[in-house]
């Protein structure tokens, strides 16, 4: 009823709600912008990147267990969207690689859940 005021909103996450989230063109477009200001903020240094992302996104720093995860997110999906790009035939270069990657990155630190729901 419209009518009634509600003390409590009732849960109503869907899956389509989670799949916009982290496919939909919004969050890739923040993430890319996000993933330039940090660029622009704190240079290529991926250690320094996480911590920024972390402090815009999140307003903390990252745990080490997150620093140590995060790097290696990095370097695996490096890999991977290299080995994508060189299996199509398609030239990229590192620069544009590691570029890739860490908006992979923003999108993911974008969707977890500390951002998305405050407690």
């Amino acid at each position: 009823d419209a009518q009634q005021s509600c003390g409590r909103r009732m849960n109503t996450t869907v899956a389509p709600q989670a799949l916009s989230l982290f496919n939909g063109e919004f969050v890739n477009q923040q993430a890319s912008h996000l993933a330039t200001r940090v660029v622009r903020e704190v240079g290529d240094d991926p250690a320094k990147q996480i911590e920024q992302t972390y402090r815009l996104v999140l307003c903390r720093l990252p745990t080490d267990a997150e620093q140590t995860s995060l790097q290696a997110f990095l370097k695996r999906e490096a890999v991977q969207l290299a080995d994508e790009a060189e299996s199509a035939g398609q030239a990229i270069s590192a620069v544009d690689v590691r570029r890739r990657a860490f908006e992979q990155l923003c999108r993911t630190i974008l969707n977890l859940n500390e951002f998305v729901y405050t407690d």
